[in-house]
């Protein structure tokens, strides 16, 4: 309660000061005047924040991760249940379950965080108060360090379900370890590694990322992966690209010595080139028995890539850009010789993204098993 009072007190104090700063700037006729409501703005959202935070607390209280077999290893099983006070009323009928692994590197404000590796799993809901979580670790990922060091591994598990009055949301860290597996261990491996395989060839995408599977005019299967499909982040970026350019141009009217508008802009240009690529670009993979044609469409310019299939080691998918907690996924085809090869990037759904993967690595050998890796 005494958090709450605080915040709001904190919010209203700002918004006066801002009010004031606002009036003061407007006098003197200075278009950065709006500027002055940016912190008290900043302080209305984290007070938004912690009241859902309080009524998803209220609604659900406290959760539990329970690991019978204690921490996971490299290269076995994470299999635990997460239990809840009180049913989920989930809207779609269905939790995600989400295991990733980050890693930080330097410290103050030289760290950085970056996710290395992650899997999502969806799981029906029922009328029990509780969620499985079972997960295969890959061999080639890095156990949890703890302490200062220039590296530190953190795995985190994280259960999520839209619902009516209060969404349902907790997370966990989550110990993995180095260590031998045990007999019944290893036997578990290849269980959790089939229920994955199952949940994917069950999986069936719902269309919203715009992302298609049709026939070529070869007869071939083609994935079409279209341009602007990731309507909120591309809107995003089109706003903060059109904020630099009006800095920039700002800057020239306001007669600012030259080097920092064409620097500025320079940069924004820069800035505009490379994330193009993860917003303008489209893709297409036509996928047939022993042969995938790659290609890519930017600015008019379309680049054209054909592959036998004998060179291909695998298909999978990888972590790609990450906009604040939203991760992004590639497609990436990897060759006999070691090289990689981009399929498409910045697919929102990572379900649907080993999907994707699958279902070409299906196509391309229709006589093999899918290898996918992530």
């Amino acid at each position: 309660m005494g958090a709450r009072i605080l915040a709001i007190a904190g919010a209203l104090g700002s918004l006066g000061v801002a009010g004031a700063a606002y009036s003061a700037l407007a006098e003197e006729h200075r278009p950065i005047a709006w500027l002055a409501f940016i912190i008290p703005g900043f302080s209305l959202v984290s007070f938004s924040n912690m009241r859902k935070e309080k009524r998803r607390w209220d609604t659900y209280g406290e959760s539990l991760l329970e690991l019978p077999q204690g921490a996971a290893l490299i290269g076995g099983v994470l299999n635990g249940t997460v239990r809840f006070n009180k049913p989920v009323m989930a809207t779609s009928g269905t939790f995600h379950v989400r295991l990733k692994c980050t890693a930080e590197t330097g410290n103050g404000k030289n760290q950085q965080t970056r996710i290395v590796w992650q899997r999502e799993h969806v799981i029906a809901a029922t009328d029990d108060c509780s969620v499985p979580a079972r997960f295969a670790i890959p061999e080639d990922c890095e156990p949890t360090t703890l302490g200062t060091s220039d590296r530190r591994i953190h795995w985190t598990l994280n259960v999520y379900a839209a619902a009516l009055n209060v969404d349902f949301q907790a997370e966990f860290a989550v110990p993995v370890l180095e260590g031998e597996l045990t007999p019944s261990q290893a036997a578990l491996i290849g269980c959790v590694r089939a229920e994955e395989d199952q949940l994917l060839a069950n999986y069936r995408p719902s269309g919203i990322s715009g992302i298609q599977i049709r026939t070529a005019f070869s007869g071939a299967d083609e994935f079409y992966f279209p341009a602007l499909r990731n309507r909120g982040s591309t809107m995003v970026w089109l706003v903060i690209m059109l904020i630099w350019g009006g800095v920039t141009a700002w800057m020239l009217h306001v007669h600012t010595p030259i080097f920092t508008p064409c620097i500025f802009g320079g940069i924004g240009v820069l800035v505009l080139l490379f994330s193009a690529l993860f917003y303008l670009q489209s893709s297409r993979a036509q996928v047939a028995p022993d042969q995938l044609i790659i290609s890519k469409r930017l600015f008019g310019f379309e680049s054209v890539t054909v592959l036998e299939g004998k060179n291909i080691n695998v298909i999978r998918t990888s972590i790609g850009m990450t906009s604040g907690s939203t991760v992004y996924n590639d497609i990436k085809l990897e060759l006999k010789n070691g090289k990689e090869i981009t399929v498409a990037r910045s697919i929102r759904d990572g379900i649907e993204a080993e999907w994707l993967a699958r279902e070409m690595m299906l196509r391309l050998r229709p006589e093999e098993h899918a290898t996918v890796g992530a």
